[in-house]
Order: structure tokens, then C-alpha cells, then sequence
């Protein structure tokens, strides 16, 4: 995010290689993220605990390849255009994007305490209890695979949606 506030900020101080630079640090994030999830997914002894979570990837070599690239493609994109729109964000109103950030955390913290997931596996009490789950709510999933991950991209992708949509209209607006 902070290259690319840069680079929307100063385009001609920060130059072209800038970009590149942006482009090789959104694939190294899009590749280590589905590397996490393939390792996982083809690994034998958890496609035998547990076949109905693992095993999405296919079994051909052909497949698989073509399956890491485009996961890897699609989370590039992902990781691209949250950057782009909090960097966005930024360029305009460094409180908006505070604003959007929190609310987006407090909507989610929000949503596991009315479903009741909010405590994790390991149970503990009283204060202890409220800081270590939202420590571990709040902390990056590890491991993202089959339909989570894909309803985990296409929120992002509306997210971003809505972000462009809100940066536009405070733009329309300092215009008038």
C-alpha cells in the first residue's frame, strides 16, 4: 500500500520501475498466500483425515500447475486492488481510510459475536477470554482453501467495489 500511495502521490519522483516494483511485491504476496493453501491442500496425510476439506486441487500435474497460476493470479488481484483502494483512500482523506479499516474490523468482530464464534477452540474466562479471541479473530487466516476462500475473494472484490464507490463520491463532492 505505501508504493502505491507513493506512486499516486509523486508518479513522476517514483518513475516506472516503481510499478514494476509494485507488481513484483503484489505477486510474491499472491504466491506465498496460495503456496500456504497448496502445500496444505496436496499434502497426503490431510487429504486422508479429512477428504471432504482437502483435496480441491486437482490430481494431474497439468492441472495442478494450471490451477496454482491462476489462484496465484487471482490472489495478486485481490492483494492489488485492496492496496489500491486503501492507498486510494489515503491519497484522499487519511481518516477515511481509518474509518473504513476500523469499521470493517468492528463489522466483523461484530458478526462472529452474534453467531456465537467469537470465543475460539481454547477456552478461557472472564477478561483473558474477550482478549485472546479477539486476538485470534483478528489476527491473518492461515490457511484459506475451496469455498472459504472463494467467498473470502469475492467479499474482498465487493469491498473494493465499495471503497472505489465511496472515493469517487468524496471526490465528486470536493469538486462541487
Amino acid at each position: 500500500m505505501l508504493q502505491l500511495y507513493v506512486w499516486l502521490n509523486n508518479p513522476e519522483e517514483a518513475g516506472t520501475f516503481a510499478l514494476g516494483s509494485i507488481a513484483i511485491s503484489a505477486l510474491t504476496t499472491g504466491f506465498s498466500s496460495v503456496m500456504i493453501s497448496f502445500d496444505m491442500d496436496v499434502d497426503v496425510p490431510h487429504r486422508k483425515d479429512q477428504p471432504k476439506f482437502y483435496g480441491y486441487l486437482p490430481d494431474g500435474n497439468g492441472s495442478r500447475g494450471r490451477c496454482f497460476a491462476l489462484m496465484t493470479l487471482i490472489s495478486m488481484l485481490s492483494n492489488l486492488s485492496r492496496s489500491l483502494g486503501c492507498a486510494l483512500l489515503s491519497t484522499g482523506s487519511k481518516r477515511l481510510l481509518v474509518v473504513f479499516v476500523v469499521g470493517e474490523l468492528t463489522l466483523y468482530l461484530a458478526y462472529k459475536l452474534l453467531r456465537g464464534d467469537f470465543f475460539g477452540f481454547f477456552r478461557l474466562a472472564g477478561k483473558l477470554a474477550i482478549v485472546w479471541s479477539f486476538f485470534q479473530r483478528v489476527r491473518p487466516s492461515e490457511d484459506r482453501r475451496g469455498l472459504h476462500w472463494l467467498s473470502s475473494l469475492s467479499s474482498s472484490v465487493s469491498r473494493r467495489a465499495s471503497e472505489l464507490l465511496v472515493r469517487s463520491a468524496c471526490c465528486y463532492r470536493s469538486y462541487i
